[in-house]
């Protein structure tokens, strides 16, 4: 199938995509607060694990004493091989047919499709966000493409409660205090998010142990949100935030993060944890699709066309992995289904 630019070019169309990228990643869900976009003209991620925890300290020298040489934060070099991800969708020819009127009707079509293909793509990406951050690994096996890189999160990092939240000898209160000790003793700071599923606060709302915490249990059976964030603010430590994202891959829908973990991370949009790296793809240098050097990473689009049946075809493209550059500033706790 050959590249068709006369309806709408694939500049335009890469632009529209990249606009669409942008709003979805400022949707409050989404983990790209954590795994903020990263360009690279390249195919390979290449960055700095951080060693993370505290900065080592200047010293105090006398008058006319040469400084003292700081020495770095340390960390070590990683390289890694950015996938391909992409996915195309038909324009029929019922939908040519129907959108005669004029290319008006037809460009919104294929804008409306050029959307729905973009919101796949991202929608696998952000899957990955959710399983480099609940295993600390970037795991793929697709298509033909298997990958499994250990990200360098410490062992300790992930962790479990004592007992489930949601059992009568559940004591969340303790095990939140005993992480954020953990985390703070690791990073130098106490966790700046904790995301949790409605499953999670729900059973942290009605837990014993939390009710006793807010006032008593001889009054009612559960503590509101505003009384739980209240206790948690107590202790210094944020509020839970919702995370329920959920994705259709293959055809089966599934949680982006487990819904009976917990998830101690930076606060949002500081760029601690890691990113999502965009790479440079084939199409990006092709002439006819009309891309400008500075612009190539990131995501492509295009629309191809066949005759025989007539049909367009919008494809969206990208190489990219989440990857994570602090990986000790994540924290993941299972909580409840232990089971599982």
């Amino acid at each position: 199938m050959a590249l068709y630019n006369d309806l709408i070019s694939a500049s335009e169309l890469t632009v529209f995509a990249r606009r669409t990228q942008q709003d979805i990643n400022a949707q409050s869900v989404s983990l790209a607060q954590f795994f903020p976009d990263t360009l690279t003209d390249s195919d390979v991620a290449r960055y700095t694990i951080a060693n993370g925890g505290l900065v080592p300290a200047a010293e105090y020298r006398s008058y006319d004493a040469e400084s003292t040489i700081g020495g770095p934060r340390g960390g070590r070099q990683v390289a890694l091989q950015l996938p391909p991800v992409s996915q195309k969708n038909r324009v029929g020819e019922l939908d040519q047919i129907r959108s005669r009127a004029g290319n008006e009707q037809a460009e919104l079509k294929v804008g409306q499709v050029a959307a729905d293909t973009t919101t796949a793509v991202l929608n696998r990406i952000e899957a990955m966000r959710g399983s480099v951050l609940e295993t600390g690994r970037a795991t793929i096996n697709e298509n033909g493409f298997y990958a499994d890189e250990d990200l360098g999160r410490k062992a300790d990092m992930t962790t479990q409660a004592a007992n489930q939240w949601d059992a009568a000898e559940g004591a969340p209160l303790d095990d939140l205090l005993a992480w954020a000790e953990k985390y703070e003793d690791e990073n130098g700071a106490l966790p700046g998010t904790i995301l949790a599923s409605n499953k999670v606060i729900s059973a942290f709302q009605r837990n014993k142990q939390v009710r006793d915490a807010v006032g008593g249990t001889a009054v009612r059976n559960v503590v509101s949100i505003e009384e739980l964030n209240s206790v948690l603010a107590s202790y210094d430590l944020p509020g839970f935030t919702r995370f329920r994202r959920r994705v259709n891959i293959g055809g089966a829908t599934k949680d982006v993060l487990s819904p009976d973990k917990v998830f101690f991370l930076p606060a949002a949009g500081t760029n601690e944890l890691g990113q999502t790296v965009f790479g440079t793809t084939a199409e990006a240098n092709a002439p006819e699709y009309g891309i400008a050097a500075p612009d190539a990473p990131g995501l492509i689009a295009g629309m191809n066309i066949e005759f025989d049946p007539y049909a367009y075809w919008v494809r969206v493209n990208g190489i990219a992995l989440p990857v994570m550059t602090n990986p000790n500033a994540s924290m993941v706790a299972q909580v409840l289904n232990f089971a599982a």
